[in-house]
């Protein structure tokens, strides 16, 4: 008897926050979505791409994940809950923002989707 092929899972709100919080401590940018290795403006799902904004950060986690733009909206929400005040680009591009700050408050939506998770 064949086995039977397992289900691939879903990929949920925690994984897109878990993927961008990756992404951004690798390197998280301002001003644009994404960066290559010489600081100069690269596409989002770009190889050359190393650092990201949080908007940056999101499209690539999606992409990776095999979603659309449009399924972000939930992990928006969490960052909103988190602080973010109006729109995130805008939040991120912020004077004297730091990557800390950023970090901080995607950490803060992880936590958020962990406890929405346990429900």
């Amino acid at each position: 008897m064949p086995k039977a092929k397992k289900k691939k899972k879903e990929p949920t709100v925690l994984d897109v926050l878990k993927t961008m919080r990756r992404l951004l401590n690798k390197g998280w940018t301002q001003f644009t979505l994404a960066r290559g290795k010489q600081g100069r403006k690269v596409a989002v799902g770009s190889r050359a791409a190393i650092s990201f904004c949080l908007l940056g950060a999101e499209r690539r986690a999606l992409s990776t994940l095999g979603l659309s733009y449009s399924d972000g909206a939930s992990a928006e929400q969490l960052l909103r809950d988190c602080g973010v005040k109006g729109d995130i680009t805008v939040y991120n591009d912020k004077f004297n923002r730091t990557k800390e700050e950023i970090l901080a408050v995607v950490d803060c939506a992880i936590k958020k989707a962990k406890q929405e998770a346990a429900l």
